[in-house]
């Protein structure tokens, strides 16, 4: 409050109305004279404030997806179409985001001439994921003299999507090295598979997979690819039922896996209270899932084990990967019972309070195959030391 009753323009009146008493007072011509002056830059400052942004447009707007926590690029043109030169215009960023609405500052125009104008490559950073949108750019100036500020706001309607940030996962819960698609099948069955064409060579392909006239063509290591049905299929589960840091340590966890799972180049799918998404491979089962991740939001629905199940989406052999909030051990051992009821291999992450950490450390060794972990872990650092490590289970056919 003190602050705003420094601002130049209440000194500036203030020193007018001075000038205009003293000079009442006592009939001094120069106090008339300063008290005119005064008065005179401030109905300046006000006039060309009003002006200041006028004829300024905003076009060839582009924005694209992002991840949260890493900066967006926006590119933005400014348009100005009117003679004369506008001066100072700081812009900022009007923003819907799923945690309300923010305005951010993002760079400041020196000048643009008349029939002019400045194509600006802005960036941001994104605290939440979800659908976010640009609603509009917002401009202000205080030229000339800083007094009174005009302001604007050019409205836009972009929508784009923020992606969780995918904790870095090098392997999945139950095997240090999965084997390569398709391998366990082939050892079982040699020459049985069926070709259905090549692609990149992955770390941990067989070299007599090489397929030697196409990596001569391009240049790279190419492998020929088959179609097998041993393959051994991944199923996040999220069963977070409420909102918080829990929820997006689930998500971006989900997104480890989802990540490590298309490298790898094993199916892998999702299932929530509200979707399910049956196990695939390949960068478009990818970018469903990370565009799932990012929508997800705790409303209610169907249990994520029941709609995967009454889906067909679990059969025999299927590696189980659930995240939920411990609500007790005897919860989580009944899960795994009936998971391993079925013929899946289940692997539990459970968030708890860190009042909680000694209810699961005291009964010793778990009484179900998984990890507890509570806000005060590193996560990243507690599931590269607390996973299992052992062979991977094959698939059941």
């Amino acid at each position: 409050m003190s602050r705003a009753l420094f601002h130049p323009r209440y000194v500036l009146a203030a020193l007018a109305l001075s000038f205009f008493l003293l000079a009442l007072h006592s009939g001094m011509t120069a106090l008339y004279i300063a008290a005119s002056y005064t008065t005179a830059i401030l109905v300046t400052a006000r006039l060309l404030s009003l002006r200041a942004l006028s004829g300024i447009g905003a076009t060839g707007v582009r924005i694209g997806d992002g991840i949260a926590g890493r900066p967006v690029a926006v590119e933005i043109e400014l348009l100005h179409q009117g003679r004369i030169p506008r001066y100072a215009i700081r812009v900022a960023l009007v923003l819907e985001t799923p945690s309300g609405r923010r305005v951010i500052p993002a760079a400041v125009v020196t000048r643009i001439g008349g029939g002019g104008h400045a194509r600006l490559s802005l960036s941001f950073t994104p605290e939440v994921r979800g659908m976010h949108r640009l609603a509009g750019v917002a401009l202000a100036s205080g030229f000339p003299f800083g007094i009174f500020e005009g302001k604007g706001e050019i409205p836009l309607d972009l929508s784009f999507l923020v992606f969780p940030d995918p904790f870095p996962i090098d392997r999945f819960p139950c095997a240090p090295h999965l084997p390569t698609p398709a391998t366990p099948f082939e050892a079982q069955h040699p020459g049985s598979a069926e070709f259905i064409g090549v692609r990149d060579y992955r770390p941990g392909d067989p070299l007599r997979r090489i397929h030697w006239p196409s990596t001569a063509r391009l240049g790279r290591l190419v492998v020929k690819e088959f179609v097998e049905n041993a393959d051994m299929e991944i199923m996040i589960l999220i069963d977070m039922p409420s909102p918080g840091d829990d929820l997006e340590a689930a998500v971006r966890v989900a997104a480890g896996w989802v990540r490590l799972g298309a490298q790898k180049g094993y199916p892998i799918g999702l299932a929530t209270a509200q979707a399910f998404y049956p196990a695939r491979r390949g960068t478009r089962q990818e970018r469903q899932l990370f565009r799932a991740l990012a929508l997800f939001s705790p409303e209610g629905g169907a249990d994520p084990f029941s709609r995967a199940a009454r889906s067909g989406g679990l059969s025999r052999g299927t590696l189980l990967l659930r995240l939920a909030p411990l609500v007790g051990l005897e919860e989580a051992r009944r899960f795994e019972g009936v998971a391993r009821g079925i013929g899946c291999h289940p692997f539990q992450l459970l968030f708890a309070a860190s009042s909680r950490r000694g209810e699961a450390s005291s009964s010793g060794t778990l009484p179900f195959r998984g990890l507890v972990v509570t806000p005060d872990d590193r996560l990243p650092d507690r599931l590269r030391m607390g996973m299992p490590r052992g062979s991977f289970p094959r698939r059941v056919s």
